[in-house]
Parts: C-alpha cells; sequence; structure tokens
C-alpha cells in the first residue's frame, strides 16, 4: 500500500522527531515521498529548510515533497529536485489560483500532487479539480472509524462528478483526460487512472512515526 511522510512541521517542528522518522522509514517500500520540513505560510523559509533537508531524506533513500507555501509562485521552484508537491500554506491561499497553478506546473512536470488539510467534502472537491494525486486530513486519522468511512463516500462524489463532467479523477479539468505522464515511483502506471485517497496514501506524521 502507498504511503507518505508529513514533517509535523503545522503544529510545531521537532528535528530531532523528524530525524528519527527517517531512520524508521529509510528504505521501506511503498514510500512516495518524506515532506521536507517548512514553514507555515512562507515560501522563503521553506525553500531555505529544502534546499537543507532535501539531501538529508534522500541520503535515507526516500523522495521528497516541497510544501508549497504563500508567496511560492513567484519564486524559483527547484523542480529537478523534488518528487511532490506538496499544498500546504494559509487557506486562502492553497484555495486560490496561485496554488492551482503550482498543481498544475508540477503535473505537467511528472510530479505527484498532494493537498494537505482535507476535512470537507468542499475541500476533497477542490483537490480534485486542481488534479491532486492524494490528500490528508487530520479529522481521517484521528477518527477513523467515524471520519474515513464518510470521506471515501465524498471521494467518489468528487470522483463522479468529474466524470460526469467529461474529466478524469486525477487528472483535472485543466489538464484534460488525455494526460498520462508516467509516474514511475507508483504503483499506477499512468496519471489519471484512479485517484488515491486517504485509505490508499497513509499520511505519516513525524511526531506520530506511524
Amino acid at each position: 500500500m502507498p504511503w507518505a511522510c508529513d514533517n509535523a512541521a503545522f503544529s510545531g517542528f521537532d528535528e530531532p522527531a523528524f530525524g528519527r522518522m527517517l531512520d524508521r522509514v529509510a528504505g521501506q517500500a511503498g514510500c512516495l515521498w518524506v515532506a521536507a520540513p517548512d514553514v507555515v505560510g512562507d515560501a522563503d523559509a521553506t525553500l531555505d529548510l529544502f534546499q537543507a533537508w532535501e539531501p538529508r531524506i534522500r541520503g535515507h533513500r526516500l523522495r521528497v515533497a516541497l510544501v508549497a507555501q504563500d508567496g511560492l509562485e513567484g519564486r524559483r521552484v527547484p523542480w529537478s529536485r523534488l518528487d511532490a508537491l506538496f499544498l500546504g500554506g494559509s487557506t486562502a491561499w492553497k484555495e486560490g489560483d496561485a496554488a492551482r497553478t503550482l498543481a498544475q506546473r508540477a503535473a505537467a512536470r511528472g510530479k505527484l500532487v498532494h493537498m494537505g488539510r482535507v476535512n470537507s467534502l468542499r475541500r476533497i472537491k477542490l483537490a480534485a479539480g486542481f488534479g491532486c494525486d492524494s490528500i490528508d486530513g487530520s479529522g481521517f486519522s484521528m477518527f477513523p472509524d467515524a471520519r474515513l468511512p464518510k470521506g471515501l463516500r465524498w471521494v467518489e462524489q468528487a470522483a463522479g462528478e468529474l466524470r460526469a463532467a467529461g474529466h478524469t479523477p486525477g487528472v483535472g479539468p485543466e489538464r484534460g483526460p488525455s494526460s498520462t505522464a508516467r509516474l514511475p515511483f507508483s504503483n499506477r502506471p499512468t496519471r489519471g487512472r484512479s485517484w488515491r485517497t486517504g485509505h490508499e496514501a497513509i499520511h505519516r506524521d513525524a511526531d506520530r512515526g506511524s
């Protein structure tokens, strides 16, 4: 089962805990990416952290996600050094045109696109429309028995609405269903074949490690 690792920066980055997590998951099968440490709402500080942490994460035989923060649209994105783009940032920025455009640019380069803090049907629809490959939400991880079945129904509803509109879930209206960029580290051969959801892409937290 594919999975990914967060860095817990949203609740307060703990460098020793993050380092221990990297040691535990180093080289494990199925890991799509590890989110490099970031600073919420600050693209410049996040890029500085990415420069420092990207080689350290790769040193553990792990792929790396850059967390997109407010202002990244006006910065030079190190596309060649990242495997996935994680849409973070403030709520207004995450839901706006800048994040959507960055998601499109990432997908055009064959990068995975993930959206964090997705706990509602409205946000799931937004992520699907952006063409995200995966999502996470604290509500689903904290209350899986109560929230995950509802979340999976919401995912199916969002995917069904995209199909009804003539779009392929996981591709997004802007890129269109004809895009088939290969994802060499994914277990699905082409973008758009399925939309990875919370139960398929388990989002591991640095402070929990599981």
